[in-house]
């Protein structure tokens, strides 16, 4: 488990097994949705001052206003 971090997970490879073991080895609740740590991931990028633009590409939104509308909250000076 120990040579997953850091390097790239293959979609393939994924079960809901495997992201439940993931989360164990990294000390989070087994309640943790995939769809939670796509959110915090994307508060983490805004809250560091990532570029709007490249999160809204990273998420695959089809537009900013789309990702404006969900995480503007995040965003103070907007």
């Amino acid at each position: 488990m120990g040579g997953t971090f850091g390097k790239c997970y293959y979609p393939k490879h994924f079960s809901p097994k495997k992201y439940k073991d993931l989360l164990k080895a990294a000390g989070i609740d087994k309640s943790f949705t995939f769809y939670d740590l796509r959110h915090t991931h994307t508060s983490l990028l805004l809250l560091d001052g990532i570029n709007l633009k490249i999160v809204q590409e990273r998420l695959g939104h089809a537009s900013i206003e789309m990702t404006l509308d969900t995480y503007s909250h995040l965003l103070p000076d907007i």
